[in-house]
């Protein structure tokens, strides 16, 4: 009888492991609430998915409305990093108003100048930078606020392309099918 038991006992607590174990923390998961954070896009018709590690992070959003702390108000970062190969594409965006369906890179209506970059690094302290900007935009299409009151998080989406080149090497870069998804944690 004492075996039985015992065989019971064991058993329960191998089951309240496994239930345990595969339980799902509460909003891990899009379907819970949370997005699936991401940045892409093709460097010259070729695949650009960032890889982050330890000391690197591969995404970077950041939109400062009011500034502050040595930021200009309403400066907008969108950011994309491998970095094992240290290659990096950026929007960066000054004076961005309020959040626009479309924006034009060359005349933004809604912001006061747009800076888009690729950069490479070659190795050796070689550094390739290409921002001297020939054309670009920016589509927001999805856009929900941050909520203060309940501490929600907003969301952001939307896609990009731009066309940069380095006048010191007499070279162009395109980025094309550009995609994004981001958490909103600041009132816009």
């Amino acid at each position: 009888m004492k075996v039985i038991t015992l065989n019971k006992i064991v058993l329960l607590i191998i089951t309240l492991l496994i239930l345990f174990s595969c339980r799902k923390e509460k909003g891990s998961s899009p379907e819970e609430g949370h997005l699936a954070e991401y940045f892409r896009c093709k460097i010259n018709g070729e695949d650009f998915h960032p890889r982050g590690n330890f000391n690197c992070s591969r995404y970077t959003f950041s939109y400062s409305p009011q500034g502050g702390l040595g930021i200009d108000q309403g400066y907008f970062l969108l950011a994309g990093k491998d970095c094992p190969t240290m290659k990096s594409v950026a929007l960066r965006i000054n004076g961005l108003s309020e959040p626009v369906s479309y924006l034009d890179f060359i005349e933004p209506v809604e912001a006061d100048s747009c800076f888009p970059f690729y950069r490479h690094n070659l190795g050796n302290g070689t550094i390739l930078l290409f921002e001297s900007l020939q054309s670009g935009s920016l589509n927001i299409s999805t856009f929900t606020p941050y909520n203060s009151e309940t501490n929600e998080p907003g969301k952001i989406e939307g896609t990009f392309e731009f066309t940069v080149s380095n006048e010191n090497n007499d070279s162009t870069i395109n980025i094309t099918d550009g995609a994004f998804a981001f958490e909103v944690y600041a009132e816009w």
